[in-house]
C-alpha cells in the first residue's frame, strides 16, 4: 500500500524525516528548536504525523515528495514544488526572513513562484534546485557554503547561485560545505575545507563552486554524492566510490584513519557496483545494487549496524570478518531480532523502516544518588545550543576523545498522562501537553525498540573498511540516510526489483521558471493568521464572528473552535487524569467498545490516517473510549470516531478531548439524536420539514411525493455533522460557523446542501433513485466556495431560534 512506502528519508543531528507513498510527512527524534514542525519543542520517541502538513493535503490537495533535516531545522518539497521550512532559524536557513525558531511548517514565499525539485539542508543553510537548473541558497554565509561569493553573515531570504554555467541536475548539503553535480555530470564543491572534504587538495574554503578537478581530468562522470559533518563521498556512474575529508574515525573507508584532500577511490568496494552513499557524523553507509548496505567509520553508538564483537576487526575486504571468534546473539535473540526487521522495527505502519542503532539520549536523566553503572555513563546537561562536537567552528573530535553518553532515555510508556509542554510561541500554548501515549504507543515504544543491533564494545567503536550489515541478509534496501549518531534504511517488503532506484540521477525537468521577482510581502493568510491569534490572547465572540467571514487559517483553526465552544462542561486536567486510567485498563486489554473498532477503519478511509496502523488511531480510540467513561449515559454512537477525528485533525489530544466532550454535551440536539430520543428527534424533524416547505417549495413536494422521510438521510448527516456529507475542506468550513451558531447552523446547512443539489435531486424519478441520489451526495465533489456561498446564502425565518430554544428546554426537562 502506499501509505505503508516510504520515498524520502533523511537524518538530521538528532532527529528523522520521512515521507510516505502517499505524501504524508512523519518526523521524530530531538526538538530543541521546534524541527520536527508540532508546533511545540517536546522531543518525540516516535514517528508522529506533521499536522500542519498534513491538513494541507485534506485541504489543498497538496501532497509531500521529499524531506531534509539539517542540524535542527527542516525543510519540506510539496508536489507541485513548494517549498516549506521550520526550526531553527537563528542562520536564517528557514529562508523566510524570520531569525528565529519556528515550530510549525512555513512556506518560503520567495520561491512560490519557481517549481523547485530538490531540497537539502545542512548546519545551518538549505539549498534548492529548480525545475530550470537554477540553485538557490540561504542561511549561514560563514566559509562560503552557500556559494554566493562574499556574503552577510546571515542570508534571510533564497539567493540565486551563479558562479556555474549550465543547469544542475542535483544538490546535497554537509555540515558546513556544499555539492552539486551539473547536467554533465561534474561534481562542484565549496563551503568549508579545513579537513580536505571539498576535494581541491587543499584546507582553503571557497565562496563560490569549484568544480573537483579529479573527476574531470580522469574523465570519470559523478552519479551522486553525499556530504557529511567533515568528509565527501561520491559515485561514478561505473559504480566506484570515492571518499575523502576528515577520516580519523574510519570514515572514508580506506582501511586507515588519515585524512585524504583529494578524491580517493575506496578499494574494498572494487567488484560491487555502488548506487547509494550516506555520510553522516563520523561514518559512511553504502548501498550497492543487489541492495546490500555496508557501514564503515565511528560505530560508538551502534550506528554502523554491525553484530557485536570480541576481538578487533580483521580488514581483509568489503566484508570485513573478524580474526577471533563472534560473539553471536542467542539463537532466540537473533530470531526476535530478524522478526523485528520483517515487521518493521519502527512500526506497523512503517514496515520498511529500520533504525539501525540508537542515537545518544536526548534528555538528560535526574541526577543519581549513587554513581551510574559503568555501562551507561549520566548524559551531559542538555542545551538549546548544538553542542560544541556539532559546532563547525570547532574542530572535528578527535580519536581520543573521552566516549560520549550511550544510554537512551524514554518516557513511561503506557499513561496517557502528558509531559511538560515547551513552546516557542505562547500562542501555541495548551493547557496539557500533546506528548501522551496516545501518541508515543501510535508507532513506537521501547518496548520495541528498533535498536535490534548490540552496541560496540569498547576499542570495537571503530570500522575503516566497509563491512556489511549481515542483520539485513535477505533484505532488499532502497534507501539509506545518515544522522550524526544514528542511521536509517528503508528496505522493500515488497517486489525487490520495483523499489531499488538506479545509480542514474535525477534528470532536471525541462520546465523553464523565467526570470521571477522574488515577493517578500507577507501573504494574506499571515496577516490573517496574526489577526486571529491577537483576538486568541484577548477573546471576544462578537469580534470573532465578524473576522469569521474573512476565515479560519488552518493552523488556528483548532484554538478558534475551542474558544467559540467554550468550556461549558468545566474540562480540567484533572478530569483527564481519572478518564484516562480507565481508558488505559480497556486500550491495554483492547476491551473498548466493539462498534469503536468496526468504526474507525470506516473514519476518513482516503487518508489511512484513522486505521489500526495510522498515527491518529490511538488518539482517536482514546478519546472515545475516555468519553464513554465521562458521559455513560450516551456511550459510544456511531458516527462518533469522525467528529473526534476532525478534531484531532486539528488539535492536540487534551484539547481535542475537551472540545469533544463540550460539543456533545454542550448541545441537547446532539444527545437528543446520540441518545435516540424518538420524541425530541421527531420535534426537529417536524421543524425541519417546516422550514424545508417555506425554503424550498418544490424540493419538498418532491420528497412528498416520493414518501421521502428526513430520517432516510438527516440521521446520518446530524450524526456525523456532514463530515460523511461533504469534502472535508467543505466540512471544515462549515464547523467554522457551526461552532459559533449551534444547532440553527445544523439545519441551515442541510438546506444549503439541498438547495445546491436541487437540481438533481428534482430530476430523479422515483423513490429508490431520489434516495439513492440523496445519500450519494457525499461522493459530490462541488467546488468549495460554491457550495459554502450557496449555504450561507440560506436566510433561517426568525421563529427557528425561538422553537430551537424551547426545543432545548423541553429535552433538558426530558
Amino acid at each position: 500500500m502506499e501509505c505503508n512506502r516510504v520515498v524520502s528519508v533523511t537524518c538530521g543531528g538528532r532527529h528523522t524525516a520521512i515521507v510516505t507513498g502517499i505524501g504524508d510527512v512523519y518526523t521524530w527524534g530531538w526538538n530543541s528548536g521546534g524541527q520536527l514542525g508540532h508546533g511545540h519543542l517536546n522531543d518525540q520517541y516516535a514517528p508522529s504525523l506533521v499536522k500542519t502538513l498534513g491538513l494541507m493535503k485534506v485541504l489543498e490537495q497538496r501532497s509531500f515528495v521529499q524531506v531534509a533535516a539539517g542540524n535542527d531545522h527542516t525543510a519540506a518539497l510539496s508536489e507541485d514544488g513548494l517549498v516549506y521550512a521550520w526550526g531553527s532559524g537563528h542562520d536564517g536557513q528557514l529562508g523566510v526572513g524570520v531569525v528565529d525558531c519556528m515550530s510549525t511548517p512555513t512556506l518560503v514565499l520567495a520561491l512560490s513562484k519557481i517549481r523547485i525539485v530538490s531540497v537539502s539542508s545542512g548546519s545551518g543553510h538549505t539549498l534548492c534546485l529548480s525545475a530550470s537548473g537554477r540553485m538557490f541558497a540561504w542561511g549561514k554565509a560563514a566559509n562560503g557554503r552557500l556559494g554566493i561569493g562574499d556574503a552577510p553573515e546571515v542570508v534571510a531570504y533564497p539567493r540565486e547561485i551563479t558562479a556555474i554555467k549550465g543547469p544542475v541536475s542535483s544538490i546535497a548539503c554537509g555540515f558546513s560545505h556544499s555539492l552539486c553535480l551539473t547536467d554533465r555530470r561534474e561534481l562542484y564543491t565549496w563551503g568549508k575545507g579545513q579537513d580536505g572534504q571539498l576535494g581541491h587538495g587543499t584546507k582553503a574554503d571557497s565562496t563560490v563552486p569549484r568544480r573537483v578537478e579529479y573527476f574531470a581530468a580522469r574523465g570519470l562522470s559523478v552519479a551522486t554524492m553525499s556530504g557529511g559533518y567533515f568528509h565527501t563521498a561520491a559515485v561514478t556512474d561505473e559504480g566506484e566510490l570515492y571518499a575523502w575529508g576528515y577520516g580519523e574515525y574510519g570514515q572514508l573507508g580506506h582501511g586507515g584513519t588519515e585524512s585524504e584532500f583529494l578524491p580517493r577511490k575506496v578499494d574494498a568496494m572494487t567488484g560491487k557496483l555502488v548506487c547509494k552513499v550516506a555520510c553522516g557524523g563520523m561514518h559512511t553507509l553504502i548501498l550497492d545494487t543487489d541492495g546490500r548496505v555496508y557501514s564503515t567509520g565511528s560505530g560508538e553508538y551502534g550506528q554502523l549496524g554491525l553484530e557485536l564483537e570480541e576481538g578487533l576487526f580483521k580488514q581483509t575486504g568489503a566484508d570485513a570478518v573478524p580474526n577471533t571468534q563472534r560473539k553471536f546473539l542467542s539463537r532466540r535473540q537473533r530470531l526476535s531480532m530478524e522478526r523485528r526487521a520483517l515487521r518493521a522495527a519502527a512500526s506497523q505502519v512503517f514496515n520498511e523502516l529500520l533504525l539501525i542503532s540508537n542515537p545518544p539520549p536526548y534528555e538528560a536523566p535526574p541526577a543519581p544518588l549513587s554513581p551510574p553503572p559503568t555501562e551507561a555513563p549520566p548524559s551531559p546537561p542538555r542545551k538549546s545550543s548544538p553542542s560544541p562536537l556539532l559546532d563547525e567552528d570547532v574542530d572535528p573530535p578527535s580519536a581520543t576523545s573521552p566516549p560520549l553518553p550511550t544510554s537512551v532515555t524514554s518516557p513511561e510508556v503506557g499513561s496517557l498522562s502528558p509531559a511538560p509542554l515547551k513552546s516557542p510561541d505562547t500562542a501555541l500554548r495548551s493547557p496539557r501537553s500533546p506528548l501522551t501515549s496516545l501518541l508515543r504507543t501510535s508507532f513506537l515504544s521501547p518496548s520495541r525498540s528498533p535498536s535490534f543491533v548490540p552496541r560496540l564494545k569498547p576499542g570495537h567503536e571503530k570500522v575503516t573498511t566497509p563491512s556489511l550489515i549481515t542483520s539485513l541478509h535477505g533484505h532488499r534496501v532502497s534507501l539509506i540516510a545518515c544522522g550524526y549518531w544514528h542511521t536509517i534504511a528503508v528496505v522493500d517488503m515488497e517486489d525487490n526489483e520495483d523499489m531499488l532506484e538506479s545509480a542514474e540521477p535525477q534528470k532536471s525537468l525541462s520546465l523553464v521558471a523565467g526570470n521571477t521577482r522574488y515577493t517578500l510581502a507577507t501573504s494574506k493568510q499571515d496577516e490573517l493568521e496574526e489577526c486571529w491569534l491577537q483576538l486568541l490572547s484577548s477573546w471576544d465572540r462578537k469580534k470573532a464572528m465578524a473576522l469569521r467571514q474573512n476565515g479560519i487559517p488552518p493552523r488556528v483553526r483548532g484554538r478558534v473552535w475551542s474558544a467559540a465552544l467554550g468550556n461549558n462542561f468545566g474540562m480540567t486536567p484533572a478530569h483527564w487524569d481519572v478518564y484516562e486510567k480507565y481508558a488505559k485498563k480497556e486500550m491495554a486489554t483492547k476491551s473498548w467498545n466493539h462498534q469503536i473498532d468496526v468504526d474507525m477503519p470506516r473514519t476518513f478511509p482516503h487518508l489511512f490516517w484513522f486505521a489500526d496502523t495510522g498515527p491518529f488511531y490511538q488518539q482517536v480510540v482514546g478519546i472515545l473510549t475516555m468519553f464513554t467513561h465521562c458521559r455513560p449515559d450516551i456511550g459510544y454512537v456511531q458516527g462518533m470516531s469522525h467528529l473526534a477525528g476532525v478534531l484531532i485533525m486539528n488539535m492536540e489530544p487534551y484539547d481535542a478531548f475537551s472540545a469533544f466532550v463540550n460539543l456533545i454535551t454542550g448541545s441537547h440536539f446532539l444527545i437528543s439524536f446520540y441518545k435516540l430520543e424518538k420524541g425530541p428527534m421527531d420535534m426537529y424533524y417536524r421543524l425541519y420539514d417546516l422550514v424545508l416547505e417555506e425554503k424550498l417549495p418544490k424540493l419538498n413536494v418532491h420528497f412528498q411525493r416520493f414518501g421521502i422521510r428526513p430520517d432516510y438521510f438527516l440521521l446520518d448527516w446530524f450524526l456525523t455533522l456532514f463530515t460523511r456529507t461533504t469534502m472535508l475542506p467543505v466540512s471544515f468550513r462549515i464547523w467554522d460557523h457551526l461552532m459559533f451558531d449551534g444547532t440553527s447552523f445544523v439545519l441551515q446547512t442541510t438546506l444549503g446542501i439541498l438547495k445546491f443539489f436541487q437540481r438533481q435531486l428534482l430530476a430523479t424519478q422515483n423513490e429508490e433513485e431520489c434516495v439513492h441520489a440523496v445519500r450519494c451526495i457525499a461522493k459530490a465533489e462541488p467546488d468549495e466556495d460554491e457550495i459554502m456561498a450557496c449555504i450561507l446564502s440560506v436566510q433561517m425565518p426568525p421563529y427557528v431560534e425561538t422553537v430551537l430554544s424551547k426545543l432545548a428546554t423541553q429535552t433538558k426537562r426530558l
